[in-house]
């Protein structure tokens, strides 16, 4: 367990946050906020007021990683669960939940949005827009995990005999791993 220590207070349209860590702020309106916290990664919420949805976008002030192409990482994109996106598609489906847990976030907030600022009367818009989803899923399963299940290996074989044979070792097992 560890010590925590936090204060707020509004100054006109701007609330101050004093932590542990440093000050930081926020500034916005009911249903959207934009905040600048105190180790200075920035944060932009969109919520609905009163029905307790918001979506939160993080942004880090650090530089992000740049990978060569010719070395291989343990980490790396999260593999989707095919069971989990019908599931999501069917109970979720009106409210976009499938399209934000497959990475199509624009047009997941585009089926929340649709669904809720009607109140429901364009519900049958989007569960047409979701059964026709579940036609797509498979695709996108396959588009996101091709990454995951396909080494490429672009490599030229070498000219001489001996070196040709010891290339062709290192391919199999490099293959077999």
């Amino acid at each position: 367990m560890g010590i925590r220590y936090r204060k707020s207070f509004n100054a006109g349209p701007v609330r101050i946050n004093l932590s542990k860590t440093g000050i930081g702020y926020s500034t916005g309106t009911r249903g959207f906020r934009y905040t600048k916290k105190a180790n200075g990664n920035t944060q932009t919420t969109f919520s609905l007021p009163g029905t307790g949805l918001s979506y939160v976008d993080e942004h880090s002030k650090r530089k992000k990683r740049t990978y060569s192409k010719d070395t291989q990482y343990a980490t790396g994109p999260v593999e989707k669960n095919i069971v989990l996106s019908y599931f999501l598609a069917v109970f979720l489906g009106i409210f976009g939940a499938h399209r934000f847990y497959l990475g199509k976030k624009q047009s997941g907030i585009a089926m929340l949005l649709i669904t809720l600022i009607t109140f429901g009367a364009l519900a049958p818009v989007t569960l047409f827009w979701s059964f026709v989803d579940l036609f797509f899923i498979p695709k996108w399963i396959r588009q996101n995990n091709a990454p995951i299940t396909r080494k490429e290996y672009i490599v030229s074989p070498p000219s001489n005999n001996q070196q040709r044979q010891k290339f062709q070792i290192l391919l199999f097992l490099q293959l077999m791993n």
